[in-house]
C-alpha cells in the first residue's frame, strides 16, 4: 500500500507534467499594442486618427512595415475606410523596446451615422505571425470633447444667492458697526 502523502506528491507531479505539455500551445502576446487614448470624438463624415505605442517582445528586431493591423467587430455602415498609418514613416523597433507614440490608423465616420459610441477591436500582427491581444477602440459620434457651459438657470440661481448673501453681510456689518463699544474699532 502506497502512503497517502507519497500518492499526493505523485499526483502533483503528474499534474505539473500535463500542464507543462499544454502551456507551450497557450496563446502568447509577443507584441503589445497600447492606444493613447483609446477613444476619439467625431461627427458624421469626419476622419479621426488613433495614436499609440507597440512593444516588441518577439525576440527579433522589426520594422514598422513588418507589422499590420487587424480590425474586427465594427459596423461597416457607421465606420468606414480604416487606413493603416503604422509604417508611414517606417521605423525600427528593437526587441524588448517600446515604439514612440505613432499614428496607428485612421477611420472615417459614415455621413449618416447616428449619435452614439461605436467600438471595434484592433490587434497588431507581424510578418513572423506574432500578434498582440485584441484591444477595443471607440469612436464617439456627435459627442463633445469640451466641458459644457453651465445652464442659464444654474447661473441665474448662483447670482441670486450671491446678491442675497452680499445684502445680508452688508446689513449685518452695519448693525455691528453702530453697536460697538467706545474705543474699539474705527468711529463712524
Amino acid at each position: 500500500m502506497i502512503p497517502l502523502c507519497l500518492l499526493r506528491s505523485r499526483i502533483a507531479i503528474l499534474a505539473l507534467a500535463v500542464l507543462s505539455l499544454l502551456l507551450p500551445t497557450a496563446a502568447r502576446a509577443d507584441l503589445i499594442l497600447a492606444f493613447t487614448p483609446d477613444f476619439q470624438v467625431a461627427n458624421p463624415g469626419n476622419t479621426v486618427t488613433f495614436t499609440g505605442t507597440i512593444t516588441n517582445t518577439t525576440g527579433v528586431t522589426l520594422n514598422a512595415t513588418d507589422m499590420f493591423l487587424n480590425f474586427s467587430g465594427f459596423d461597416p455602415t457607421s465606420l468606414t475606410d480604416f487606413t493603416q498609418l503604422l509604417g508611414t514613416p517606417d521605423f525600427v523597433l528593437l526587441d524588448h523596446h517600446i515604439s514612440p507614440i505613432v499614428d496607428l490608423f485612421s477611420v472615417t465616420v459614415g455621413p449618416s451615422t447616428q449619435v452614439g459610441d461605436y467600438s471595434f477591436g484592433v490587434s497588431v500582427l507581424d510578418i513572423n505571425n506574432n500578434s498582440s491581444d485584441m484591444l477595443t477602440a471607440t469612436v464617439q459620434v456627435g459627442g463633445s470633447a469640451t466641458v459644457p457651459e453651465p445652464s442659464s438657470g444654474l447661473l441665474f440661481a448662483t447670482v441670486t444667492v450671491g446678491v442675497i448673501l452680499f445684502a445680508r453681510i452688508k446689513a449685518f456689518g452695519k448693525y455691528h458697526c453702530s453697536n460697538r463699544a467706545p474705543g474699539f474699532g474705527p468711529s463712524l
